[in-house]
């Protein structure tokens, strides 16, 4: 009875251990299918955080989890959720501590009561509630470690075999997250490739030149559309990349103009590999193509590529053509110009270094009173004379002479190989012979002449400069001598250039020194001799020369602009004086004071504001100013003139036409410049009793100015007879050395405090 009991005990401890293993196996083959599905679900992701949140719902199938997030280390040292199944578990934040240390290092941890693990207990009231079970694994241990945290309400949730279910899925999901890492860190290198090359290629499409790169197996790597612009149907950018780089060239070269010599070089810059910067190929079809090279080189593969650039620089070149002939060639006549005949000049100069026994010489021309043309028939008649000019110069001189236009009416001509002696002052006859002819133009027959400056060219001379300026002082000296006449430069030119030179360096600094000095000449009534006014004129007292009259200085101080500070200084002397004499004379009061005007400063527009300025300082009525603008000055440039006089009228200042008679004027013009005076030219009154037409002129003159309301005062009076003929003739006004010379401020000054008439020079008063 006792053996039965037994063995039913025992088989009923075998049914019992046999239930329990089956029960056992049915888990295992339950956690089995279920880590099976986690790993197909993991297997199935392409990215972290689909790894992750595919982790996340297979294991929710299988744990008895109510919430779980995976975490990662964050820059400020704790781990924070990356993934989690409910919103209160994204406010985790797990610092460093003992239990979360062995996590990272690699350990499953299970803790049946969160709260009693300091890392937990950090975690605000409501995590810590939710939160009392917990399962913390490592997906990646060490650096970078991932976490898996699941949670659940209840204290001591999970079993053994919840564990061993997660330390078969935790290796698992290890590797694949290792290898997604992997994918994702190949595939943002080729994202980063795939960008470079597009920069690349956005780089090369976008400079402004044709770009060739070949490998270092001579593949083509690149090419872009400019290139294809360059060189024509031999490229095609678009299908190029990965062509026969030898080939490409070859093509090249068939375009070049000299295709063997283009292939040849292409081939030793590739061997050598040398920089080349601005290499200039001409194609066979007239343009010009600049080229570039560059062998491209790194510091771990070496050299790796060939890289080219092409530019056509046709247009450019043309520019550059266009350019250098307006640099050296006038416009308008086509001649070489300044710079050009400089360049001739000097050649010219260097070769008679070498041979001493060979002559040159240089021809300066200047058209005598070329403006008056322009002023008269406008600026295109007054081309039309210069090329006709040019065309008549041309047939004195041969074929090899060099003919320039050196700007306005000036010309040159080199005669580079003087053959006889005196051949170019031959020349220069031919020239002028060939001006007796008049030019028709607009229908008119119009007479010019030149004055011409000659020079030998010589080896004191250092530069086509110094040749040019002696032929430009003869050009000068002959315009001096009467015009229509050529002069040689020579010695005396020489010192005369010379003393010139030393005269226009101590010119500028005149005013400065205070070295200028005014005086005044009366004018005066022809019949009476009472005082009317003064012309002030200059004086320079030069610190060794002594007294230089204006004759001497004023022409070098308009050629070189120092007039302009001369004038106005003289202007504002002498008002200040006359404003003297005004306040201490009563006599002075009606005196007028006449003050010269130099072309220099009608330029610019200024010298109304000048006038009105001094007059404004020193208190003057404005009719006390008397401007005289000479003749030849109103006939360089009507329109200025006529609006300067209209300027200086509105201010209320007298303006006068001085030297009438000497700047081929008309007597029409009058009415439109509206003078207040004229003063008569010396010239007419020099031998007034014996020439009929200078009487006859003088008397028509005064005449239509007394018609007109213009006063005239008759310059230079020097002789009775003068006078009488003057008085007869109903000319009222006169200065000269019949009644005084220019006195100096003193002198003026005694002759406005006697109040009385001058007296003839040499005879008794004419009035008391």
């Amino acid at each position: 009875m006792l053996d039965r009991l037994d063995t039913v005990e025992r088989l009923h401890e075998a049914l019992i251990s046999l239930e329990r293993s089956r029960r056992r196996e049915g888990e295992l083959r339950a956690v089995e299918a279920s880590r099976a599905d986690v790993v197909r679900a993991l297997a199935l992701a392409q990215h972290r955080h689909e790894t992750f949140d595919s982790l996340l719902e297979a294991l929710r199938e299988v744990l008895p989890f109510e919430e779980a997030a995976i975490l990662v280390d964050a820059e400020d040292g704790t781990f924070r959720p990356v993934a989690c199944t409910c919103a209160w578990l994204s406010a985790l934040r797990l610092r460093s501590g003992p239990m979360l240390a062995r996590v990272v290092e690699g350990e499953i941890v299970v803790a049946f009561d969160a709260g009693l693990i300091p890392e937990w207990r950090a975690q605000a009231a409501d995590v810590r509630a939710r939160s009392r079970s917990v399962i913390h694994m490592p997906l990646r241990a060490g650096e970078g470690a991932v976490l898996l945290v699941c949670t659940h309400a209840e204290a001591a949730r999970f079993e053994q075999r919840h564990i061993e279910l997660v330390k078969g899925i935790v290796p698992l999901a290890g590797q694949i997250l290792q290898k997604l890492d992997l994918r994702e860190v190949l595939t943002e290198r080729e994202q980063e490739r795939q960008a470079q090359l597009a920069m690349f290629n956005a780089v090369v499409d976008n400079i402004q030149a044709g770009v060739l790169v070949e490998d270092a197996e001579r593949r083509v790597c690149a090419a872009n559309e400019v290139l294809r612009a360059i060189f024509g149907g031999e490229v095609s950018a678009g299908n190029l990349v990965g062509t026969d780089a030898v080939a490409l060239n070859a093509g090249f070269a068939r375009l070049a103009a000299s295709p063997e010599a283009f292939a040849a070089r292409i081939e030793r810059i590739v061997r050598e590999r040398a920089l080349v910067s601005g290499e200039e190929i001409r194609l066979a079809n007239g343009r010009i193509v600049e080229r570039d090279y560059v062998p491209v080189v790194t510091p771990a593969a070496g050299f790796i590529a060939h890289f080219w650039q092409y530019r056509d620089i046709t247009a450019r070149r043309n520019a550059e053509e266009q350019l250098r002939r307006q640099a050296y060639q006038d416009d308008l006549t086509g001649l070489p110009n300044r710079a050009r005949f400089g360049e001739e000049v000097n050649a010219v100069l260097r070769n008679l270094r070498r041979h001493p026994d060979r002559r040159a010489a240089v021809l300066f021309i200047d058209l005598d009173r070329f403006k008056i043309v322009n002023d008269r028939l406008g600026h295109a008649m007054g081309d039309q004379l210069l090329l006709a000019f040019v065309d008549r110069l041309r047939r004195c001189v041969r074929e090899t002479d060099v003919v320039a236009r050196m700007g306005g009416d000036e010309f040159t001509v080199l005669l580079a190989d003087v053959e006889a002696p005196g051949e170019e002052i031959h020349v220069a006859r031919r020239i002028l012979d060939s001006l007796r002819d008049p030019f028709t133009l607009g229908g008119e027959h119009w007479s010019i002449t030149a004055s011409i400056g000659v020079a030998t060219c010589s080896s004191a001379h250092d530069s086509a400069e110094e040749v040019v300026r002696d032929a430009d002082m003869a050009m000068y000296r002959a315009k001096a001598s009467g015009k229509d006449c050529l002069r040689l430069f020579d010695q005396n030119l020489q010192e005369y250039v010379s003393r010139r030179m030393h005269l226009e360096q101590d010119l500028g600094k005149c005013v400065e020194r205070r070295e200028l000095r005014v005086h005044y000449q009366p004018i005066v009534e022809l019949a009476t001799g009472r005082l009317h006014g003064f012309e002030a004129l200059v004086r320079w007292e030069h610190p060794t020369s002594g007294l230089i009259l204006p004759d001497r200085f004023m022409p070098l101080a308009e050629e070189t602009g120092h007039v302009v500070a001369i004038d106005r200084w003289v202007l504002e002397t002498a008002a200040t004086q006359l404003a003297d004499w005004r306040a201490r004379y009563p006599g002075a009061s009606r005196l007028r004071l006449a003050v010269n005007v130099s072309r220099n400063n009608l330029t610019g527009g200024t010298y109304p504001d000048v006038v009105a300025g001094i007059i404004e300082r020193t208190g003057l009525p404005p009719w006390c100013l008397a401007l005289e603008i000479n003749e030849n000055v109103v006939m360089e440039d009507l329109s200025l003139a006529r609006r300067t006089m209209g300027e200086l009228r509105m201010i209320g200042a007298h303006v006068c036409i001085d030297d009438f008679g000497t700047g081929h004027s008309s007597l029409g013009m009058l009415t439109q410049l509206a003078p207040h005076v004229l003063k008569m030219d010396r010239t007419f009154l020099a031998d007034l009793d014996t020439n009929r037409t200078h009487r006859e002129i003088v008397r028509t003159v005064v005449a239509l100015a007394d018609k007109l309301g213009i006063g005239v005062v008759a310059e230079g009076v020097e002789a009775m007879a003068e006078r009488e003929i003057l008085i007869e003739d109903g000319c009222l006004m006169c200065q000269g050395e019949l009644f005084s010379p220019p006195v100096d401020a003193e002198a003026a000054e005694r002759i406005i405090a006697d109040g009385a008439a001058l007296t003839l020079r040499g005879q008794t008063r004419v009035v008391h």
